[in-house]
């Protein structure tokens, strides 16, 4: 059973809203009574507000507001809702949020709260609560010291947006709101980043001609549009953050002595810094930034503020991201992105910036800083990633300052089957990814070495076994790390498990702890905890592939020699082994089968053939592929029933090659095999994004990892 809603609000541009002649505002309040939360520094419109309402035979009760962050807490929640029912309020009866951002979220929180739902009004007085606060959601309050930390998700009725409001700002209040309009310009268009660069100087003039009127438009358009696909943020990764990640720290940490656009000024140009740093924002538009917001005369920083104290608070940010760190910056204007590891150097060279800015800025005749003023950016040299596949070896250069993976190379991967040997191919595969990184990094030596192996690998980096390319041939342990370490000398060289390497790439796209389990030619799995995976002091755990799933006779081998185990069942080479069998035990059915018209000799079946045939719903294959999904979900239940696990992740080539009907039979069974106390295993086992490089971007992501502990720990 599942339920939609549609959530639906106007935003409408009005003039003269409280003429007693203009109906805009009075036609929303059907019962004739009103409850209205009101900025105390509005106190001449609300005398027009009055009169609006005693000439249009609406009674109306006034709480006003001492607005001040410090005000913006559960206490003024309960004064105003204590106020609306002591005034009788009914059900229908609307709340008027009259004032900024801060009211417009006391107000639309209260609203919320009241008989778990009464309409709301929201008038924003200010540019901030016009083109940001107002016009969104989210409301919220401040709590144990951090900034919205109590809040809800609840839409207004409508929202009105009266420019003539403006004329009552101070300058500060006017430069607050051009810092978020600066914000959302920034992100997303730079035909309209001129526009605001020619007129920003009317804003503070409060000369609200036809372009800065354009401006408003266009800058409440471009929120609303960014909004209004993730309203209930239901996706973490929100460019319109930008700036916010540190701003709200800023605020709590200064104690709210800075005001909220001053603090999220700071913020941007953090995050701009860093990426300058990095080398990813064009230069031009570094400055081009810089000497727009040089115009308002902001504050650079704080005496509360320290490179110590912003980096302390890294985790405050990772939580709010649902357990993923991640700021937006900017490539250029126009073109934003999400930095998502942070080092101490970053922070360091960041705060450097602002104090290099800060003086630059006031030395300077034209306000302009010099970005030559500015330090050297730190250079983050790229990291070498290997996915060592059953069939391909998979080599990739990835940026750890772009973070991203830039180049790529493979070949076959050496293992028992297609390698000539007098033992193991060792020596084979060495040369092979020695082979692959001199193309990649032809010059230079890379800063890491991370490999992504298959099979269960110690904290060490030793390998415990890996049947997947070496079968039951491999006995005791043995490590990469010596021998690549003695090609590349100067690179910090780490050996993960594959799957790891694949969760790390996962944990970017789902926010909450999740179970990975890849099925291809082999079956493995690892727990992902607080975006990590436990596999146990000595790395052992999450080799489901070689737990025993059949003990009868007819049970098939595993590559490792063992009997019965899931990967020799549910990979795909289990598949094709099951089919095989299956088409010589029942000739006739395989025979009439769409698998048996494509590959009539039992022997030459493929896992193409039988993915073809399930796709085209062909019986026969849909049973040898619902035998071996059986087994797998047997796996998933008890993982599910033992650790609690509400989230599987379901990857690899054959997996996402049988698609959702798949993925429906194993949550199907799974049900079958587990106590039912609810669970929807419809919505607890996914398959995964269909990522070819899943693996060496995995890499990459645990590379940037090791790269930022490195200089932490300098």
């Amino acid at each position: 059973m599942s339920f939609e809603s549609l959530i639906t609000y106007e935003i409408k541009r009005v003039s003269n809203l409280f003429d007693i002649t203009n109906p805009a505002l009075s036609d929303y309040i059907k019962t004739k009574k009103t409850f209205c939360i009101i900025d105390q520094n509005l106190a001449d419109y609300a005398s027009s507000l009055k009169v609006y309402f005693q000439k249009n035979d609406i009674e109306a009760h006034y709480f006003f507001v001492e607005v001040s962050e410090k005000n913006k807490n559960i206490q003024s929640i309960i004064d105003f809702t204590a106020f609306c029912f002591k005034h009788e309020i009914g059900r229908r009866d609307p709340i008027i949020a009259f004032g900024g951002g801060i009211v417009c979220d006391l107000g639309g929180m209260s609203a919320n709260l009241l008989r778990r739902g009464t309409p709301c009004i929201k008038i924003p007085t200010t540019l901030c609560g016009m083109i940001d606060a107002g016009v969104g959601i989210k409301n919220g309050v401040n709590y144990a010291d951090s900034k919205n930390s109590l809040g809800t998700f609840y839409p207004p009725t409508v929202v009105f947006i009266d420019l003539k409001f403006l004329k009552t700002l101070s300058e500060k209040e006017i430069k607050n709101g051009l810092v978020e309009m600066i914000k959302i310009i920034a992100l997303k268009d730079k035909g309209t980043w001129s526009l605001l660069k020619r007129n920003i100087n009317k804003f503070i003039d409060k000369d609200f001609d036809l372009e800065v009127v354009e401006l408003i438009d266009r800058s409440i358009a471009f929120m609303t549009e960014e909004l209004s696909t993730n309203l209930l943020e239901d996706n973490l990764y929100r460019i319109v953050d930008y700036g916010h990640e540190f701003g709200h720290l800023i605020e709590i940490i200064t104690d709210f002595e800075l005001s909220h656009g001053e603090a999220v000024g700071i913020g941007m140009r953090l995050s701009n810094n860093m990426a300058y740093s990095r080398g990813l924002m064009n230069v031009k538009d570094y400055e081009d930034f810089n000497g727009v917001f040089d115009k308002l005369n902001l504050p650079y920083w704080h005496k509360s503020l320290s490179c110590q104290k912003l980096y302390a608070k890294r985790e405050a940010i990772s939580r709010h991201k649902g357990g993923n760190f991640s700021i937006v910056a900017l490539y250029k204007i126009g073109d934003p992105f999400f930095i998502k590891t942070m080092s101490f150097t970053d922070m360091e060279y960041a705060c450097g910036a602002m104090n290099v800015m800060e003086h630059s800025h006031n030395s300077s005749n034209n306000n302009r800083p010099d970005p030559g003023y500015l330090p050297k950016p730190v250079y983050i040299p790229d990291a070498l990633v290997f996915d060592v596949g059953g069939t391909n070896l998979r080599a990739g250069r990835y940026s750890l300052s772009q973070q991203k993976l830039v180049s790529t190379k493979k070949k076959n991967t050496p293992n028992i089957w297609n390698t000539v040997s007098n033992g193991l191919p060792y020596d084979t595969l060495i040369k092979g990814m020695i082979e692959l990184g001199k193309a990649l990094f032809p010059d230079e030596e890379p800063g890491i070495v991370t490999i992504g192996f298959p099979g269960p690998i110690t904290p060490a980096g030793e390998i415990l076994s890996t049947p997947t390319i070496w079968g039951d041939q491999f006995k005791g342990s043995a490590s990469l790390i010596s021998y690549l370490q003695s090609f590349w000398p100067h690179s910090k060289v780490n050996v993960i498990n594959d799957v790891s390497a694949a969760g790390y790439f996962l944990k970017d796209h789902y926010s909450e702890d999740f179970c990975v389990i890849t099925v291809s030619s082999g079956i493995g799995s690892k727990l992902f905890i607080n975006g990590k995976p436990y596999t146990g002091i000595m790395g052992r755990g999450g080799e489901i592939g070689h737990w025993v799933s059949d003990t009868s006779d007819e049970a098939l081998m595993c590559e490792c020699g063992g009997k019965g185990h899931l990967g020799g069942i549910s990979s795909g080479r289990g598949a094709l082994a099951h089919a095989k069998m299956q088409a010589m035990l029942e000739p006739k059915a395989f025979e009439i089968s769409h698998v048996g018209k494509i590959r009539p000799n039992y022997t030459e079946i493929t896992n193409e053939a039988l993915v073809t045939a399930y796709s085209a719903n062909d019986e026969w294959a849909k049973t040898v592929i619902d035998k071996t999904a059986k087994q797998l979900a047997k796996v998933i239940a008890l993982i599910h029933t033992t650790t609690g696990m509400e989230l599987f992740i379901i990857i690899g080539g054959f997996s996402i090659a049988l698609g959702e009907t798949y993925r429906k039979s194993i949550a199907e069974f799974a049900g079958d095999f587990c106590w039912d106390l609810g669970q929807n295993w419809d919505e607890m086992i996914k398959i995964g994004p269909e990522e070819t490089e899943m693996g060496l971007i995995g890499a990459g992501i645990f590379s940037n990892a090791i790269n930022n502990s490195i200089y932490e720990n300098r």
